[in-house]
């Protein structure tokens, strides 16, 4: 029969309890210092044991118009024994051995209106984290390292998903003064069950990665940093992704001149992944800074990427120059000029030239202190005539919680849009984290509440643009902004503030209904309080376009409150309202979120929580979502209770869910 590592660690522990007790008292006398340790057997520096016990009862229900009601029950029981401690071996720099065991039992019952979801049985149930370190004082020290983890994920407004997490590996470093050395590998298996299937999700992966951080003389400085990686991906039973990665990075820094002012950072990547989405890329980035003076520095930098991507190449070279002149620290003036060449072989080639000046302006004024920019540039951009398609990958997109993201690119190509986390590994997917819209000059991304993605989340976006006729475009873009920030006085802690920015772009081309060229002005005004531990803001916005305006008014209200060493209040309130009149669409958003979190007795901890989210929409529709918890934690000598409860709602145009689960957890250590 196989043995688990922690049925393996269990056994290894109650050895070594009893060869502790089998060992003589430890000799007291005064340490010598650089005298040989002496190999001691195995010695207990501490064990600990617990009993622990959960249980669970969860109800998510899902009404769909036009569809069958689904509903999913469940009823969780869990036992077990916890064993947690450290060993040594010989002595605590041969072999360090700790972690924690917990073996037991678990009756689950699960009653679903999904097909194949129901269940009703009895199994073994099993959590460890253990770790071995090996020559912890010697020229390599080696940690072996094994977990298997279960936790249950609360998402706002959607069901509780339980997810289990294992992994294993080792991590050796070579402690070497001309090249030291860490090499890790690890194993990780992540599985995501959603009582309804929808979000299930779960990946395999495989990673090696090998760091050497090297000081190569007083003023040169080298790190090399390769990572392999083999995923496999699986998204609600349908969606697979599969690829292996190389990533190979190396860095120099060279630092020169009579007190080191200067510097030259040289990075070369290569990166090279196949699978679902095969793509390579070589890049090399040189960046030379000079001090001239206290107040005077110049930067010069220069990027050169190869990228191959499905059946694609294209070869990236930007070069720029910028110099940034202080005067008395309050007056800041910087100036660039650069250029960019891609060629998409065989396809078409995009030139373009620009320049930008900007002056940043701190001054102390009476009861305060003045922030105030103002910027000027100029793009030049020369497009060839293009008669396929170019692939456009990782795109970095913020995605908000209710507005759309707007990726302002003509002429995608149905299809061809693909979402996933900012590490490139969780591909989101269309219909259940988002919805997509395509526009002749943009398409929009909007989150869906409930899905995997996050409000505010940075998303990596790839896309493929159709063919296009070549064009020049000019851009001159100019903004201003100043905020007075009130410091004394009654008023202080406001701060008024505005922005404007204005791009006026020309188009030169013999088919210019292919292009959509904007011309855009924003204004941004609005005025902030902060004081203790109050937040105060009210924010309007004005976006003048031929294609996408929109006017916005947000208001914001926050308190967060320390209130003992183990008792906080966090107070936020959120009213958002964009107007969109090319969509014919108004959206409301209105946020509340109440947080308490207290010591109410010496052995009683409360914490409370209601988040709610109401948004209407002409275009998207109406959705309102309440969510309330409540937590307590009881203590007393080595016995620790806790309960905790929650019910969340979401209701759209066409369905409404609810989810409600009641926890008790039990421990009592020995």
């Amino acid at each position: 029969m196989r043995r688990t590592p922690a049925l393996a660690f269990l056994g290894a522990a109650a050895g070594l309890a009893v060869s502790a007790r089998g060992q003589p008292e430890a000799q007291s006398g005064p340490v010598i210092v650089g005298e040989r340790k002496s190999f001691t057997g195995v010695q207990l520096d501490r064990l600990n044991a617990a009993i622990n016990y959960f249980g669970q009862w969860r109800l998510d229900k899902v009404e769909t118009d036009g569809q069958s009601t689904q509903e999913s029950t469940e009823q969780l029981h869990r036992g077990d024994f916890e064993l947690s401690g450290r060993a040594f071996v010989g002595h605590e720099d041969l072999l360090d051995l700790s972690g924690s065991v917990r073996l037991g039992l678990e009756h689950q019952n699960v009653e679903s209106d999904v097909p194949g979801a129901e269940q009703d049985d009895n199994r073994n149930y099993y959590l460890y984290d253990l770790n071995g370190r090996f020559f912890s004082e010697s020229m390599l020290p080696t940690t072996l390292f094994t977990s298997r983890q279960e936790s249950l994920l609360d998402r706002a407004f959607a069901s509780t998903i339980r997810s289990t997490n294992s992994e294993y590996g080792v991590l050796s470093r070579l402690n070497s003064d001309v090249f030291p050395l860490s090499v890790q590998y690890v194993h990780r298996d992540i599985d995501q069950d959603d009582p309804f299937g929808v979000a299930d999700f779960s990946v395999r992966q495989d990673t090696l990665t090998a760091l050497s951080d090297m000081q190569l003389t007083p003023n040169q400085h080298l790190t090399l940093e390769y990572r392999l990686d083999s995923v496999d991906e699986a998204r609600s039973g349908t969606f697979v992704n599969n690829f292996d990665r190389h990533d190979l990075i190396g860095t120099h820094t060279l630092t020169f001149g009579d007190r080191d002012e200067h510097s030259l950072r040289s990075v070369g990547r290569f990166y090279d992944q196949t699978g679902t989405v095969d793509q390579s890329r070589y890049r090399l980035d040189e960046v030379l800074r000079l001090t001239h003076s206290e107040a005077f520095e110049t930067q010069y930098d220069l990027t050169y990427e190869r990228r191959e991507f499905e059946l694609e190449s294209q070869d990236y070279i930007r070069a720029q120059a910028l110099a940034r002149h202080r005067l008395y620290e309050s007056l800041v003036t910087t100036f660039s000029v650069g250029g960019t060449h891609i060629d998409t072989h065989d396809i078409g080639t995009s030139d373009q030239l620009d320049t930008e000046a900007i002056v940043n302006y701190v001054k102390r004024v009476p009861y305060g202190q003045l922030d105030a920019s103002a910027g000027l540039g100029f793009v030049h951009q020369v497009e060839s005539d293009r008669g396929q398609p170019v692939s456009v990958p990782d795109r970095a997109v913020v995605i908000p919680d209710a507005a759309p993201a707007i990726v302002p690119v003509a002429n995608v190509v149905p299809g061809t849009v693909r979402v996933t986390d900012i590490a490139g590994i969780r591909v989101y997917l269309e219909g259940i984290d988002y919805d997509l819209q395509l526009f002749p000059d943009r398409f929009e991304i909007r989150r869906i509440v409930g899905g995997a993605i996050a409000p505010g989340e940075t998303a990596l976006v790839s896309f493929v643009v159709g063919p296009q006729p070549g064009a020049t475009i000019d851009s001159l873009a100019g903004t201003i902004s100043a905020r007075y920030t009130v410091e004394d006085g009654l008023l202080a802690g406001l701060s008024p503030y505005f922005r404007y920015s204005q791009i006026d772009r020309w188009l030169d081309t013999e088919a210019p209904q292919f292009f959509f060229v904007d011309d855009v002005q924003v204004l941004v005004y609005g005025i902030e309080y902060r004081r203790g531990p109050i937040f105060l803001r009210g924010e309007q916005e004005h976006r003048d376009s031929e294609f996408t305006p929109f006017d916005a008014t947000r208001l914001e209200a926050g308190y967060f409150q320390r209130l003992g060493v183990a008792s906080s209040l966090t107070l936020n309130y959120t009213y958002e309202i964009i107007d969109r009149p090319l969509e014919n669409d108004t959206l409301t958003l209105n946020r509340a979120i109440v947080r308490w979190y207290g010591r109410v007795l010496e052995e009683l901890d409360v914490g409370v929580s209601l988040l709610y989210r109401d948004e209407d929409s002409r275009a998207f529709g109406d959705s309102t979502g309440f969510e309330q918890a409540l937590e307590l934690t009881w203590r007393r000598g080595r016995t620790t209770a806790n309960l905790a409860l929650r019910n969340s709602m979401l209701d759209t145009d066409t369905s409404q869910s609810t989810s409600q689960y009641v926890r008790f957890g039990l421990t009592r250590r020995f």
